[in-house]
This record gives C-alpha cells, structure tokens and sequence, in this order.
C-alpha cells in the first residue's frame, strides 16, 4: 500500500503536470530549501544569543603543590559557581537584541525570497504552458502546409497554378516544418527548466491554464499596500535596529566598569579557606555566586567586602563605537526613504503593465473574432468558385495563429497580474495554492 501511495504521485506527472502538483513540490526545490538553511543560520545565531544570557552553573578543583624551607605542602580544594545575568544591560542583552532584529529581517528576507521564488516560477510554468500551445499551433499550421502543397501539385499538373505559385506552396511548406522543429525545441526546453526549478528530472508539459485575469485595482488601492512590503518592513527593522543600537552606544559610553565582591568564610588578607562568595559585575549586569571548600583548612570566619569602578572619561573606542552608530542610523534613514520610493516605482510601473497587458488582449480576443470572420467568408467564396483551396488554408493558419496570440496575451495578462502582486507584497505560497486548489 505505501509503495503504491508513493507511486501515485509519478503517475500523476506522468499524465501532465498541474499547477496544483508543481506548488506542492515548490517547497522542496533547491530555491526554497536555500531560503530555509539561510533562516536556519539566523535562529542558530538567535538562540546562541539567547543561551548567553542564561543561567550557567560550573564546577571545579584546584591542587597545589610546595616545597620551601625543607617543608612539603599540599594543597586541595573544590569550587563551584554560578552566574546569571540579571540587569537588563551588557554586551550580552545588546548582542541578543541585535539576534532578535536580525531573525525578524531574517524572516522578511525568507518572505521576500519566496515571493520572487513562485512569482519565477509561475512564470516559468505559464511560459512552458504556451510552448506546448506554440507547437500545437505549429503542428497544425504545418498540417495545412502540407495539405495546402498537396492541393498546390494537384492545380499545377492539371495546368491551374502557375510555378510561381506551386513554389510559394513548397516555401510555405518548408517554413511550417523549420517552425514545428523550433516549437518542439522551445518546448522541450521550457519544460527541462521548469523541472530543473522543481529540482525534479524532466517530466510532462504543464497542463493547467492561467485563470482569468482579474480586474485591476485602482492606482491609489495599490500604493496603500506599500506600508505591507517586506522590502519596506525590513527597512523599517533596520531603521528601529539603529535607533536602538545607538541607544546602546549612548548608555555605554558613560557606563561605570567595576566589580561589587561580598565573600563569608575563611578569609584572610593573603589566603582565603572554605568559603562562600557573591559578586556583581557593573559593566556586564552579571551576578555570580562562588562555593569553595578546602579541606583542612583552618583560620577564623569572617567578611569581606571589595569595590573596585572606574568611569571611562577618555575613551576614543567608545567615542568611534557611539560616531559609528549615529552614521548607521542616518544610513538606515536613508534606506527607508530609498526603500519607500523603489517600492512606489515598482507599484506604478506594474500597476500600468497590467493595465497594458489587459488592452492587448482585448485587442487580441477582436482579432481572433475577426480572423473567424475571415475563415467563414473564405470558405463560402471557396464554395461559390470565387477563391482556391490555398486561400483557404491561408486563412485557416492565421486563425490558428490569431488563437495562439488569445491565448499568449491571456497568459502575459495573468502574468502581468502576478507580478502586480508580487510588487504588492501579496504573492504568498500558502494563499495562492489555496486560489488554484481550494
């Protein structure tokens, strides 16, 4: 039974690829799994971040050996500490905060990568789609060629087509098979790309046509989008990433370093025994405990208490580190405002595309109405013996390629459409193979 379930989708490709099939092996191609090792590398860098703000708990030992004045001395003990950082500060809250901004934009820039990843794709399918229907047509029309020559030798040995014209004939005949070869190369072509997208072997053309496309939206509908961009919230996740940034730098420049030490044991000014000790360091917001035990050692319990700060007046790395955060928030302003202005381009460019794409085929749905008109009358003059079959079979191949043009130009439409999307920030895989697959 499972063999036959993981057979069942080679079948199915194997009677024509639809376009609900190719979304669903879309999240397993190399484009995407690319996108999600790239994701990976940010959660990774996130969750180290977040593991160094953790608690930590080490143990440990010490042995000594002396030998002065002719006496040997051994010495041994046992430590253990722990340390937590537990004021909202330091180097290490900084580099997680910075992990947090980066895996948000790491998740944008996912977005994004996908969005172009199906948008690439889909125009590769409806591409490879209208090559199967070019070498239809090509097909066809070098059936007629055929035919059209055939009639052409009739009329020419019964002495009613010139030579003139049993060579055009033959010309014309040439011309449909020299375009039926390239058709199929197109074709065969279209189609290994598209597979070779799916990180899959060549297999059967598509067979799913574009949808009708819809109407546009307005102009000013479109450009309200533009706050949903990923593009724009990456942008905008950098901007916020400087400001904070620059905070940081601001805080840390004037930030005292030093040690706040408390031990109870026994201590001494020059040795220390058993004893139990608590530390803060100022510069970091790190808390740490020390437990340390040696055995035999001997002296009166005490308390001890140490301060050691410093305030940082003259401080040029600090000084770079606080100019060179002010020059990134500026570049991140500057981003924003490029990001903000690329995207409105984008949308304007795309939203008069699809409106030309929707004139040329209505343009292109007249002219295949007209082209039926063409055939129609052209046969009924071949039935009154006003016209010659190779008339006919003129008008026969440009109807056949005035269908072909229908059918390209709904594609380009559909096309034009998806990208329109696409600028909008709205072309997401979940949601679209809901569309065509619900």
């Amino acid at each position: 039974m499972r063999a036959l379930a993981a057979l069942f989708p080679l079948l199915s490709l194997a009677l024509g690829l639809s376009l609900p099939q190719a979304l669903r092996l879309l999240p397993q191609s190399p484009g995407f799994l690319a996108l999600r090792a790239q994701y990976a590398q940010a959660e990774a860098a996130y969750q180290a971040a977040r593991a160094a703000v953790g608690f930590k708990v080490s143990a440990g030992g010490n042995l000594g050996y002396l030998a002065m004045a002719g006496q040997n001395t051994l010495s041994e003990g046992l430590t253990a500490s722990l340390s937590l950082l537990t004021l909202p500060y330091g180097p290490a809250y900084e580099t997680l905060r910075q992990a947090t901004r980066a895996l948000e934009r790491a998740a944008l820039t996912r977005e994004m990568g996908e969005m172009d990843l199906l948008l690439s794709f889909l125009q590769q399918y409806f591409s490879a789609y209208l090559t199967v229907k070019n070498l239809d047509l090509a097909q066809k029309a070098l059936v007629v060629a055929q035919e059209a020559y055939r009639v052409a030798q009739a009329e020419y040995r019964e002495g009613q087509l010139s030579e003139q014209g049993l060579k055009q004939a033959e010309a014309d005949l040439a011309r449909a098979q020299a375009q039926a070869q390239q058709a199929q190369a197109q074709e065969t072509a279209a189609r290994a790309s598209l597979y070779a997208t799916l990180g899959q072997a060549s297999g059967s053309p598509p067979t799913t046509p574009p949808p009708p496309p819809p109407p546009p939206p307005s102009l000013d509908e479109a450009l309200k989008a533009l706050s949903s961009r990923p593009e724009v919230l990456r942008a905008q996740n950098s901007l916020k990433d400087a400001e904070e940034a620059l905070a940081y730098a601001e805080k840390a420049r004037w930030l005292p370093q030093g040690t706040l030490g408390l031990s109870y044991g026994q201590v001494s000014s020059t040795t220390t025994g058993s004893s139990l000790g608590l530390s803060l360091n100022l510069g970091t917001g790190q808390v740490g405990a020390t437990a340390t035990y040696v055995p035999g050692a001997s002296g009166s319990q005490g308390f001890r208490a140490s301060l050691a700060l410093n305030v940082p007046l003259l401080a040029p790395d600090l000084d770079a580190s606080l100019a060179q955060a002010q020059a990134n928030l500026e570049a991140q302003k500057a981003a924003l405002a490029q990001a903000l202005a690329a995207a409105e381009a984008e949308v304007r460019g795309r939203h008069a595309g699809y409106l030309a794409a929707l004139a040329q085929l209505e343009a292109a749905q007249k002219a295949l109405s007209a082209s039926n008109q063409v055939l129609e009358d052209t046969q009924k003059r071949l039935r009154a013996g006003l016209t010659t079959p190779l008339g006919v079979a003129q008008a026969e191949t440009n109807q056949l390629q005035a269908a072909y043009n229908l059918e390209s130009a709904r594609v380009n439409a559909y096309l034009a459409y998806l990208s329109l999307r696409r600028a909008l920030g709205q072309l997401r895989l979940e949601d679209y193979l809901r569309e065509v697959h619900p």
